[in-house]
């Protein structure tokens, strides 16, 4: 196997054990009565002193339907997942309120180069600098948008 094809089964490693992980909390979110209102006060707090433009630019939607999200709206799958993966939160509390303790991924990772990988995009998603994280996700679907 070439370095290149390697580096691209790990990263598609890394992906498929992300959306793994996420399947849990998703599966439950089809068979569950939600309250919306509780979302969005969620929604209201991982924005914290952002503006709705801001915050909104920063995962992909608009502010009004930041807004919407924050007043009870019904949120879309792709939102939560991107407030998920740019403010570094859980989808079981997002959704639920609850509180999850997962292994960490690089506890469990015995090859280096990806654990170093993982290191990576662990430090760029716990970074308090929403445009950062804005920019790693822009650059990874450039980097990667063929293998993903």
């Amino acid at each position: 196997m070439s370095h290149r094809s390697n580096l691209v089964f790990k990263l598609k490693f890394i992906n498929a054990i992300f959306l793994f992980s996420h399947y849990i909390a998703f599966r439950e979110v089809f068979f569950t009565d939600f309250n919306f209102e509780e979302i969005g006060k969620r929604i209201r707090h991982v924005r914290g002193t952002l503006s709705q433009t801001t915050f909104g630019d920063s995962i992909d939607s608009s502010r009004s339907y930041v807004n919407n999200i924050e007043h009870g709206a019904k949120p879309s799958i792709e939102f939560l997942a991107n407030v998920c993966l740019v403010y570094n939160v859980s989808l079981d509390w997002l959704v639920f309120g609850k509180e999850v303790q997962l292994q960490k991924l690089t506890e469990t990772t015995p090859d280096q180069d990806l654990k170093e990988m993982t290191d990576v995009l662990k430090h760029l998603l716990e970074s308090n600098n929403p445009e950062m994280r804005g920019w790693a996700k822009v650059q990874f679907k450039k980097i990667f948008k063929d293998h993903c």
